[in-house]
Parts: structure tokens; sequence; C-alpha cells
């Protein structure tokens, strides 16, 4: 039953699965990255529990910070380690000469991209699984809610699926594996990173020298400004996360929001960060495929 599974299965994909999931360093990986979390965890849980005074709600305090914590993992883990994942998936084919054979394949470069991107999809949501068991520790003191957690993995997943679709493409338009694994970090780190911190800068930059007169003309730029400031921290999974646990942790809508002026009700940080990273992935995948296609 499992061969005819495995023969109807496209061979490229399970060709990547096994090699990716088969390896001796994935388990190494695996076993070495949740003994170091979960001691991390575990450590600041002693320490939250012993320097908190015993009273009521303390373990609530305690179970936060062990839930932020384990978020900010999964949030390093997406930026920092997810891109390497994906940074070699077409450019290491092109470098040991077989890459002209996988289009050999009736498969086609949908194929081939989707191939690459399921096993390493599978390895980083994997990651994200043996995790999960480390959130109950938060769960049982309290302080954090299921949907919490809900929408911290939902805003991971989706970039885990975004940040190995820029790293497929990037590699399949490099030559090196070396040349992709740079330039996948550059554009993820400035997107995660110098974005949000551009768009927090220009908003309290610009929002001391907008026009006092006309007054409609000052309220427009403002609304303009805060969309803009939106989009920027949309794009980054970190500043997302913050924006949408602090604003359930507060009772607001993280949907929707007011402008700073107070004239118009604009997308959050959350609206703004599921469509680029839908609108990027779609682009992303699109371009993998026709590079993969086009002859050298």
């Amino acid at each position: 039953m499992s061969a005819d599974i495995g023969l109807r299965l496209n061979p490229i994909l399970v060709h990547e699965f096994e090699r990716q999931m088969r390896s001796r360093y994935t388990h190494l990986a695996l076993t070495v990255y949740l003994v170091v979390v979960g001691s991390l965890a575990v450590l600041l849980y002693t320490t939250s529990f012993l320097s908190s005074t015993r009273t009521v709600g303390s373990n609530g305090a305690v179970g936060a910070a062990v839930f932020y914590f384990l978020v900010g993992v999964l949030l390093i883990l997406t930026t920092f380690i997810v891109p390497a994942i994906a940074a070699n998936a077409i450019s290491e084919e092109r470098q040991s000469l077989t890459l002209d054979l996988l289009r050999l394949t009736p498969s086609g470069g949908g194929y081939i991209v989707g191939a690459k991107l399921a096993a390493r999809f599978g390895f980083a949501v994997l990651l994200l699984i043996v995790m999960l068991p480390l959130f109950s520790l938060a769960f049982m003191l309290g302080g954090v809610e299921l949907r919490d957690l809900g929408i911290a993995v939902g805003i991971v997943l989706m970039s885990m699926l975004t940040y190995l679709l820029i790293g497929i493409c990037v590699s399949a338009h490099a030559k090196t594996t070396a040349g992709a694994l740079a330039l996948t970090y550059t554009i993820v780190l400035s997107t995660a990173i110098g974005t949000p911190l551009i768009a927090l800068l220009n908003a309290a930059t610009l929002f001391g020298r907008l026009p006092t007169s006309p007054q409609d003309i000052s309220a427009a730029l403002a609304v303009l400004l805060d969309a803009a400031t939106n989009a920027g921290l949309g794009v980054s999974p970190i500043s997302t996360t913050v924006f949408a646990l602090s604003g359930l942790a507060s009772g607001t809508n993280i949907w929707l929001n007011v402008s700073f002026s107070g004239s118009a009700v604009l997308p959050t940080p959350l609206i703004f960060f599921i469509a680029i990273h839908l609108i990027s992935s779609a682009v992303c995948y699109a371009a993998a495929v026709r590079r993969v296609n086009a002859p050298d």
C-alpha cells in the first residue's frame, strides 16, 4: 500500500523528503534545538517563578513570560534559520550539473519548485511542531489564551512559507549557493528588521512636520502616513506579532484601527502582513518556476 502511494507521488518530492528527513544531521539538529530551547524555557520559568511574589495572578505573569519567550524563539527561527534551508534548493542542482536532468523529467518547473518547497516547508513545520509541547507550560500557568498561540503560529507559518519561497526564487536565479544565501539573508533581514524600523522612524519624524493648514490636507497626509506605517510594520513578522499580541492583551481590534488623526479606519499591520506575504509568495513562486523552466 505504501509503495503504491509512493509511486503515485511526484518522484522529485519523494526524493527531496527522503534526503531531508533521513539525514542524520536533521535528527541531530532537531535534538539539539529542542534541548536548548526546552532548557532555556525551564530556566526562564524557574527564574520568573522564584523571583515573583506569591500573589493572585503571579502564575499568569510567569506563564505569559514563558509564552512570549517561546514566540520570540519561533520568530528568530523563522527569520534567521528558515531562509538558509531554501537558499540551496536550486543552486545546488545547478552546481552539481543535475538541474538539466530535472528539466528533462515530465514534471516541469512547477513540480520541481513545489517539491523543493514542500520538503523544506515540512522540515520547518517540524521545527515548529516539536516546540508546541513547551507551550503547554505557559497554558498550565495561565496568563495567555489559545487565540494568542493561534495568531502567533499563523504568522510564523505564513512567514516560513514566504521566506522559503524567497530563498528558492533567489536560488533559482543565483549561480552559486553562497551567492544565493547572501542575497536571501539580505532580502529577509532588510524586510524583517529594516523596514519596520524605517516605518517607525519616518512616522515619528514626519508626524511633527505635517502642515497645520488647511486642515483637510493635514488630515489626508496623516491618514496616508498612518497607512504607510501600518504597511511597513506589516512587512515584518516580528513587528506584526508584537502588534497582534499586544492588541489581544489590551482588548483592541487587531484587524482595523483608527488613524492618528481620527478621520479614517485603516487596516492594521496584521491585514497588511497577510496581503503582502500572500502576494510575495505568489510572485516568488512564479518567478522561480519561470527561471527553472528557462535554459541556462
